[in-house]
């Protein structure tokens, strides 16, 4: 007749793919960053309604980005064991929103003068 459906973890098979979520990580952290890029030459190209939501974009996928590479740069080996993982990774994440926040404003700013 038919097979039973029987979970993965209960037959033994599952993946162990250990390098798979660093890689789709730093996949989306480009990603991010593309975006904000995108959307910052979209708004100093833009007027109106189109160049503020392109702004908000921006500044958005910026800040993401930065918050991303903030808990990424905790997984490095060299990162580990000085105070915690947890520590390290909201600092950084705290100051790569920050900086990602900044580095869009300045970055639409010297557009906005061409």
């Amino acid at each position: 007749m038919g097979r039973a459906f029987v979970p993965e973890t209960v037959i033994g098979t599952e993946r162990k793919s250990k390098g798979a979520p660093a890689i789709w990580t730093l996949v989306a952290l480009a990603a991010l960053a593309l975006a904000a890029c995108a959307a910052t030459l979209l708004a100093s190209r833009t007027r109106g309604l189109a160049r503020v939501l392109a702004q908000v974009v921006a500044v958005v996928t910026a800040s993401l980005t930065g918050s991303l590479a903030g808990f990424v740069i905790p997984l490095a080996p060299f990162s580990r064991g000085a105070i915690g993982d947890a520590f390290w990774a909201g600092l950084l994440a705290t100051l790569g929103t920050i900086c990602g926040m900044s580095l869009v404003e300045m970055l639409m700013a010297r557009l906005d003068r061409r």
